[in-house]
């Protein structure tokens, strides 16, 4: 059986934020103590993060205590923005095998990937996955998933990026900057879910001539006519463009038909922009919608600097992205 409860609080010091957060968390988690508790904070509490995480593991007991600084962040109550805060989800279980990580001066390291996956090779040897909360600073994710994944095959990878200023990475009892703290789990499956954050405009089609990062030809025509063709049949086409840009979705499995929401890895052509208000002009977006469309559960994010997440078995690192990981209990 999975004990899990999540708990956020604001309006305080850091210190009794993370207290009353924790205990909020442990409440409704039904157990007396922790296995893991992930942790995301507002940039400002940096000055009293080794008082905060003292204030969770002295509440909930918890072995491994991790987490990072976000532009924003959540539980399955609310989302806060611009505003000092602390969540917090701890988790209980006897299947649960945890082995969390911190590595610093990321930036100076190399084979930073393989490092990580020496650490954790075990745990996940036979199945499970990866969350990551790297610092931006020193971050290269396209060289950390080919490494883990040249050392440990496929393994689900997951995260983001830490975020705020300062941003920095939470560890124990201590903060960090230019680290990449996280956790390997197993013993629970996965259930992961990316959302884009974007709506296709125009058809799928074929690329049909490109030089390196260059496309040159859609369909057998040029590719700024598609291009343009496509903007034209958006309704208010030029507002929506100046507020969220343009973005390129390439199909995963090409054979698939007809390709759907889900089936695309997108990047951007021109701009970016984060989630929450910002994104959606409205607060508490993405947990709402989370819990109309899957009921009540703990939850815990943040708002990061981009996103880890897998489109069918290959790892990706995303922007304008949200990514839900769900561990069901069978």
């Amino acid at each position: 059986m999975i004990a899990a409860g999540s708990g956020l609080a604001s309006g305080g010091t850091a210190d009794d934020n993370a207290l009353e957060a924790s205990l909020e968390a442990l409440g409704r988690s039904g157990t007396d103590r922790a296995d893991l508790a992930l942790v995301f904070v507002g940039a400002d509490t940096y000055p009293r993060a080794h008082e905060l995480l003292h204030a969770v593991r002295r509440v909930t007991g918890a072995r491994a205590v991790l987490g990072c600084s976000g532009s924003g962040i959540l539980t399955d109550r609310r989302e806060v923005e611009e505003e000092s805060a602390v969540a917090v989800l701890v988790v209980r279980c006897e299947r649960l095998v945890a082995t969390p990580f911190l590595l610093e001066r990321q930036g100076d390291c190399h084979d930073l990937g393989t490092e990580l996956a020496q650490r954790i090779g075990a745990t996940v040897a036979e199945g499970g996955c990866v969350l990551v909360l790297p610092d931006g600073v020193g971050c290269n994710p396209a060289a950390l998933l080919a490494q883990l994944h040249a050392a440990l095959g496929f393994v689900p990878v997951l995260g983001a990026v830490a975020a705020g200023a300062p941003m920095f990475e939470l560890y124990n009892t201590e903060a960090a900057q230019g680290a990449l703290a996280g956790v390997a789990l197993s013993g629970l499956t996965p259930v992961i879910g990316v959302a884009q954050g974007c709506t296709p405009i125009g058809e799928p089609y074929v690329i049909t001539r490109a030089e390196a990062n260059v496309i040159q030809r859609i369909g057998n025509r040029p590719a700024l006519e598609m291009l343009g063709e496509a903007i034209r049949s958006l309704r208010d086409a030029e507002a929506r463009i100046q507020r969220a840009g343009v973005f390129a979705g390439l199909a995963m499995d090409p054979a698939k038909s007809p390709l759907e929401r889900g089936d695309f890895l997108v990047r951007n052509l021109v701009g970016a922009a984060g989630r929450g208000r910002g994104l959606f002009g409205v607060p508490d977006h993405d947990v709402t919608l989370i819990r109309e469309r899957l009921g009540e559960f703990p939850l815990v994010g943040f708002f990061g600097n981009g996103e880890f997440a897998p489109i069918g078995r290959q790892n990706f690192f995303h922007n304008y992205t949200g990514a839900l990981v769900v561990f069901p209990e069978a």
